[in-house]
């Protein structure tokens, strides 16, 4: 776990596009529960879905042309594979991505396990 980006210029950036994310995949972020990743090009947030459900919702920015890789992919190439592993690893219920300005931005959605 990091803190926000020294740079108050990507901390907003990254907290907009979350929200917009939230809004593309009809979650609503829960108040007060952020976790931000290296230097700012990770944030994630508990949430809920539209029924109600607890779900964790991520955004990952990468430059346009750089969004690939364990990073970028690792979680979906994960879900392909192996599924949610009978409850025992978080289900990935939606991916959204989005590209402003030549920077790339993947949302995944994710089920919360116990």
């Amino acid at each position: 776990m990091y803190s926000p980006p020294p740079d108050p210029d990507t901390e907003q950036r990254m907290r907009a596009r979350h929200a917009r994310a939230a809004k593309a995949l009809d979650v609503r972020v829960e108040p007060g529960g952020e976790f931000w990743g290296w230097a700012g090009r990770t944030l994630g947030a508990p949430a809920r879905t539209a029924a109600g459900q607890p779900a964790w919702l991520r955004l990952v920015s990468s430059p346009e042309d750089k969004a690939s890789g364990k990073l970028w992919d690792g979680a979906l190439n994960a879900q392909h594979s192996f599924g949610d592993l009978d409850g025992r690893r978080p289900a990935l219920l939606a991916v959204h991505d989005a590209v402003d300005d030549g920077t790339a931005y993947r949302a995944e959605l994710s089920a919360c396990v116990d």
